[in-house]
């Protein structure tokens, strides 16, 4: 996959995530948005237009929503299937829930999120649900 067939180019792309109908995630936090592209590279969607500031990390739970980590906006973005936003975990700040800079996720056993929170130095573990 290059570039050029997200309609414009990447600029500065960083996480990779993958979704149980091989469809492919990009983040880009230098365009502030989410590309899809289909298993031959085609491209299928853009996410997170305004909604997103700098999107970095990212995994899809085996509902087939995306978690991505917005950097810019110290939470975790969480979107459905079809790109709709389904919600937000977290604020900036050093509490439980509160992020500095997070900058990837990942699943875990149990239904578990974990989140790298960059700016605090740790990681944070969440139990999420199904929507």
């Amino acid at each position: 996959m290059e570039g050029r067939r997200s309609g414009g180019g990447w600029f500065r792309p960083w996480g990779l995530a993958v979704d149980g109908e091989r469809a492919v995630f990009v983040s880009e936090p230098g365009n502030a948005r989410i590309v899809r592209f289909d298993p031959l590279g085609d491209l299928l969607a853009v996410w997170g237009l305004g909604i997103l500031t700098k999107p970095a990390g990212m995994t899809v739970d085996r509902w087939g929503r995306l978690f991505v980590a917005d950097a810019g906006a110290h939470q975790v973005v969480v979107f459905g299937r079809r790109g709709n936003l389904l919600g937000r975990i977290g604020a900036e700040g050093s509490g439980f829930a509160a992020f500095r800079e997070p900058k990837d996720v990942a699943l875990g056993p149990g239904d578990a999120l974990y989140v790298l929170d960059s700016g605090n130095a740790r990681v944070q573990k969440f139990r999420i649900e199904r929507e």
